[in-house]
């Protein structure tokens, strides 16, 4: 049970140890980066799967096939709506947030870029990790831990394969980008089984709301993208090595927290504006 809701953190132990193959520092840039992307797999993606296993397994027990269909279909809902701008996000900014949570001391300019596009890769399969979450409970609360089990070895026998292809052009860019296409792999067989079992059937709803979603992320996105061009002398993300930007660490703190305002904001105004989530449903959330 725990493997197959688990690729993730399995295929990072996976990770680590062939970065050592890789470089000096090729582990810790890994480690970094991964810190920041578990943010949303922690808040996010475990908090669905852990609500919902128990309401799915009732539903099942009490023979409410239909309303089980209906929740799984919210989660799955609800964790791309999370997850999507939570990805687009990361990857626009993974040089600022790399930068300002640890670029001091020893952790040079050579160490931000290496974490920051390790950062990229792994944002890049976010939506992904968190779908997962929200997929395997179809299969637990029907007593069936063997799928995701085969599922899981399959994706980390891939992910193997791919870090072993992609560390050598990419270094451990390519190992962080393998586990993100091996998690895809895992979502995309895991909700075709259900799919084909007639247990995993997406509705109107979700088929309406899903292209908005992907809609007000992009706006989001655009809208950061050109926040960011406009602070992006304050972080010294590219600067002439001999006139260096420097800026304090609270100052950095509040550009940061300033560019992530803003794309909350955007992006719920789109998403409100465009009919993927109406007044109510923001004040639930």
């Amino acid at each position: 049970l725990a493997f197959g809701a688990g690729l993730y953190q399995i295929n990072l132990i996976v990770d680590k140890l062939i970065a050592t193959l890789v470089s000096a520092g090729a582990v810790s840039w890994l480690y970094f980066a991964d810190r920041v992307n578990q943010l949303p797999i922690g808040v996010v993606g475990v908090g669905i799967g852990v609500a919902l296993l128990p309401l799915l397994s009732q539903k099942i027990q009490s023979g409410e096939a239909e309303q089980a269909l209906e929740s799984q279909n919210r989660a799955i809902e609800l964790g791309l709506m999370l997850s999507i701008p939570a990805s687009i996000g990361i990857f626009i900014l993974s040089f600022p947030i790399v930068s300002t949570i640890f670029e001091r001391g020893l952790f040079s300019s050579l160490d931000r870029d290496a974490v920051a596009t390790a950062l990229i890769a792994f944002s890049s399969g976010l939506p992904a990790y968190i779908l997962i979450k929200a997929i395997v409970p179809g299969f637990f609360s029907r007593h069936d831990t063997s799928t995701p089990f085969k599922v899981a070895a399959l994706c980390m026998v891939v992910n193997i394969l791919l870090n072993i292809i992609l560390m050598y052009p990419f270094g451990h860019v390519g190992i962080a980008l393998a586990t993100s296409l091996s998690s895809w792999l895992n979502a995309i067989l895991l909700a075709y089984i259900l799919n084909k079992r007639k247990q995993l059937i997406l509705d109107d709803r979700f088929y309406y709301r899903v292209p908005r979603i992907i809609f007000s992320s992009a706006v989001m996105g655009g809208v950061v993208f050109l926040s960011l061009k406009y602070f992006l002398s304050e972080f010294g993300i590219f600067y002439d090595i001999n006139n260096p930007i420097l800026i304090d660490e609270f100052r950095r703190t509040l550009l940061l927290i300033l560019l992530i305002l803003i794309g909350l904001i955007s992006y719920a105004s789109s998403l409100i504006l465009t009919g993927g989530l109406n007044m109510n449903e923001f004040k639930n959330l």
